[in-house]
């Protein structure tokens, strides 16, 4: 056997990191492109590190000088690299006990950075977790959480940069405090000598990017002109009418369109991507290229970026997102978080823009740190369109009556209730006459109520003389007919909110729809004077208590780490405090819902009163106010909405129905006639106890039904029996001064009842006699009966 001699060095190796390929690996992430996720810490050998990923590489620690911390952020923040990193390994340690990660925490606190932090009882409760969203990535912090360092955030007043958020200026003017801090453009716009508008595109080849593009005028082409543009396009819509419409206008029949909704998968969408992609590698002319065009629904975004990402072809850098009919962000974010569901990818995209005719501020402090712009269209002409405002109590009532007044016409009236459409549609007796345009789900729900006529998309054979359009339709749609409808807004503030519209952005929208003008504008609504009416400041005051009261019971929490069964209490709580509202799901402030708030707010505000709505268009840069109706009638919707609240005892509903027949009084009209007959519809027997027994007779019998049953049928019988006809038949059979006998009372009395059809209330006998005459008992012979005395009535 062979002897192996061999001996160990006794000094010991030092394995230096590689960090010179640490430093390649990242210029090459960051040469591409890629957005990084950055983590900050401090390592074993007491230096400031940095762990890095991307998507498609996995995490590597890097060694940071000065230099290349600066460099490292600067390219996180502006998209721009440079090699900052001569020598990758002159790293230096930090002086003991040094907190790196938190150093640069502190650091961006200071700087008055939006970080984005998670509710305390979300995340560890010995960490602080926090997350700062840059054009090129992310930074996540997770930092101990002590009593100082929360103590130096509230100073700092950091909590999701609400403070920042509060100070902002009047959500409804779209050139307010915020657009203030962007450079704002203004793009004059005209009319040629044939009277049509110069089109976007002759005064704005294309749309730059991180833009806010503020149209003005709807119809402008702003959609049309980015489907034309040369570079590939993906264009968010609010929902699927607006992609199904564009996507079958002829106008855009070779413009390689591709429509994403629900019903359409990656698949397809990969296979759309790599058909154009193949085209273009056959057809390499210089006006042959096909470009990418994608609409999509804000809720289907996912499966185009999962689309692309399987075809390693990133949005980011090679596509320009267009984000139209901005103004849904804030609109829809109180019933459709989804709305906002591409925003977070749209901020990481290099070249997008937003763009509206009626655009809300939107306060998201990432439209200020990438540097957008504000492009502000002027016409130079007079755009403001004629609006009849009827005020009302009774919307039913104004309707039919402005109806009556332009029923030569097609109609179409936007509501956003399906149950108040068909309401009115009955009730104005317009089912055959009517087309209802809505959502999927609503489509189903009308078609269960047997009205065939309802759809999903617009299209132009299926109108008929009244056509109803809910909120769906209200942004984007393109309704090209050969005519100028009338059109009428429907708003009912008591049995559907939601049914308001907003003088600054619905209701231009809505007339907006109509590419070859309309023929008259009218909204008609009731008011509710229930509703509050809130400035600025105290909307501010409001969100401030919501959120010192999450941040106290937040702190309670935070408190008794070590009892599980409180924490658990008041994570109970906090999940109920309106605050929450305006979080994301994953915790974090979701500025969208906050200005959605507000704005919902402010406009209760105009329909709190007649005086309110009248002045949001007597004194608007869009609309002039061509007539102004207040109709008040004896029973309006605030007086139905309390006959139909479901909420309430029998008897107390009953007695809402004696209240309103007593204003309705002898019913003297027509209309009092109506109105009656939509209280017996409600309640037919307090109807007719009320014309039977009258208000007193109903309170005694407590408002009864077996009592006032009791009592009709009473009233009824002696209201017959004492009627002319019976009194009449009585005195013809019976005479004053005369005797009859039993036998033929009781034969006269039967006969009586059977030619005059009543119904006697108990068994007719000789002593009925004494219910319609005084008599006398008397026998004479063998025989009882009776002697008439007098009438009992005359």
């Amino acid at each position: 056997m062979n002897n192996f001699n061999f001996s160990l060095d006794s000094t010991p190796s030092i394995q230096r990191y590689d960090n010179v390929g640490a430093y390649n690996t990242l210029r090459a992430l960051m040469n591409r492109g890629e957005n990084l996720t950055i983590k900050f810490f401090t390592s074993k050998d007491n230096k400031p590190c940095a762990w890095i990923e991307s998507r498609y590489v996995a995490g590597f620690k890097y060694e940071l000088q000065d230099s290349s911390l600066h460099g490292l952020i600067n390219y996180l923040q502006n998209g721009i690299f440079v090699d900052f990193d001569i020598n990758p390994t002159a790293t230096e340690p930090l002086e003991a006990n040094s907190d790196f990660q938190m150093e640069i925490f502190k650091m961006f606190v200071n700087a008055g950075k939006a970080l984005q932090y998670a509710p305390l009882f979300r995340t560890q409760p010995k960490f602080l977790s926090a997350m700062l969203p840059l054009s090129k990535g992310k930074i996540i912090f997770r930092v101990e959480r002590t009593d100082d360092l929360l103590n130096y955030l509230r100073e700092k007043k950091t909590s999701n940069h609400l403070d920042y958020y509060l100070n902002k200026g009047n959500l409804l003017n779209c050139m307010s405090l915020k657009a203030q801090k962007m450079n704002i453009a203004e793009i004059e716009i005209k009319k040629k000598s044939n009277g049509k508008i110069q089109y976007l595109t002759e005064v704005l080849k294309e749309i730059p990017t991180n833009t806010i593009l503020c149209k003005t005028l709807t119809g402008l082409g702003a959609t049309y002109g980015e489907i034309k543009a040369k570079r590939h396009s993906i264009i968010i819509e609010p929902n699927k009418p607006v992609i199904v419409g564009k996507y079958n206008d002829s106008k855009h029949k070779g413009d390689n369109l591709f429509p994403v909704h629900e019903g359409i998968y990656s698949d397809d969408i990969v296979n759309y991507i790599e058909k154009t992609f193949e085209y273009n590698s056959k057809h390499t002319g210089k006006n042959s290229n096909k470009y990418i065009k994608i609409l999509t629904t804000p809720e289907s975004f996912p499966k185009v970026k999962s689309a692309f990402e399987e075809v390693d072809y990133d949005i980011r850098f090679n596509c320009f997102l267009l984000y139209d009919e901005c103004h849904k962000l804030v609109k829809d974010a109180d019933y459709r978080n989804s709305i906002s569901l591409p925003m977070d990818f749209f901020f990481q995209c290099q070249y997008k823009a937003m763009v509206s005719a009626t655009p809300i501020e939107i306060n998201d402090p990432r439209f200020e740190e990438q540097g957008f712009q504000i492009i502000k269209i002027k016409p130079t002409f007079d755009y403001k369109r004629d609006i009849n405002l009827w005020v009302t109590n009774n919307l039913l009532q104004s309707t039919k009556e402005v109806l009556a007044k332009i029923e030569d016409k097609t109609c179409f009236l936007f509501c956003n209730s399906t149950d108040t459409i068909y309401a009115l549609m009955k009730q104005l007796n317009l089912l055959d006459k009517s087309a209802v345009f809505c959502s999927d789900k609503s489509v189903d729900k009308l078609r269960g109520l047997n009205f065939k006529s309802a759809y999903s998309t617009w299209d132009e054979k299926n109108m008929k003389h009244y056509n109803w359009l809910t909120s769906r339709f209200y942004n984007a749609v393109d309704i090209e007919i050969n005519e100028c409808p009338n059109v009428l807004l429907l708003t009912d503030c008591y049995m559907a909110e939601y049914t308001m519209f907003d003088p600054n952005t619905d209701i231009i929208q809505c007339a907006g729809r109509f590419r070859n003008g309309i023929s008259s504008l009218h909204l008609i609504s009731n008011i509710n004077n229930h509703y509050p009416i809130w400035n600025r400041d105290e909307l501010n005051g409001y969100i401030k208590c919501f959120k010192e009261t999450y941040d106290n019971i937040n702190l309670l929490y935070e408190q008794n780490r070590k009892c599980k069964m409180k924490q658990e209490a008041y994570k109970a709580i906090l999940d109920t405090l309106p605050f929450t509202q305006f979080l994301t799901t994953d915790g974090y402030i979701n500025y969208f819902a906050i200005d959605n708030y507000i704005d919902n707010e402010f406009i209760k505000g105009y329909y709190q009163n007649s005086v309110n709505l009248y002045r949001a268009f007597s004194d608007n840069e869009v609309f002039s106010l061509s007539s102004y109706h207040n109709n008040h009638y004896k029973l309006g919707d605030y007086e139905r909405l309390h006959r139909e609240n479901n909420a309430i005892s029998l008897k107390a509903k009953r007695k809402i129905l004696v209240k309103q027949l007593e204003i309705l009084g002898d019913c003297s009209t027509e209309l009092d006639l109506s109105f009656k007959e939509e209280l017996r519809q409600v309640d037919k027997l307090i109807v007719e106890a009320y014309d039977k027994l009258g208000k007193a007779k109903i309170e005694e019998l407590r408002y009864n039904s077996k009592k006032i049953k009791r009592e009709i049928i009473l009233t009824d019988y002696h209201n017959k029996a004492r009627g002319n006809e019976a009194q009449k038949l009585l005195n013809l059979d019976f005479q004053i001064g005369a005797w009859y006998s039993a036998e033929n009372i009781k034969s006269k009395l039967k006969q009586i009842c059977k030619d005059l059809d009543m119904k006697p209330l108990k068994a007719v006998t000789s002593h009925t006699i004494l219910d319609f005459f005084e008599a006398k008992p008397q026998q004479r012979g063998k025989k009882r009966g009776y002697l008439i005395i007098r009438k009992k009535f005359i």
